[in-house]
């Protein structure tokens, strides 16, 4: 049988929680941690239902970045709004700003 591999964990912690990912893990898997540095480090496997975790903890970030970048609001709608003022305030830098 394969052993398991901690990067992926490692990986996933650590983009939700970049500086403290054994505090993370443990407070979503409920458990010490010392036990979620030991799945960290590769030394213990995770139980399945701490893997489900962590999967829906990624799809549900990844869903409020998408929300954030997608078209209809967010990040685009602020972009649009900035580039509107600039355009208000100065007719000639705007039309240098689409040049570039």
């Amino acid at each position: 049988m394969r052993k398991h591999d901690p990067t992926v964990i490692r990986q996933a912690a650590k983009l939700l929680s970049p500086t403290s990912m054994s505090r993370f893990l443990a407070d979503l898997a409920r458990c010490s941690r010392s036990t979620a540095r030991s799945w960290l480090s590769g030394h213990r496997q995770p139980p399945i239902y701490v893997l489900e975790r962590l999967k829906e903890e990624l799809a549900k970030r990844a869903r409020e970045m998408l929300s954030l970048s997608g078209s209809g609001g967010g990040i685009d709608h602020a972009i649009w709004l900035h580039r509107q003022e600039q355009a208000v305030k100065c007719p000639l830098r705007a039309r240098l700003c689409k040049l570039k």
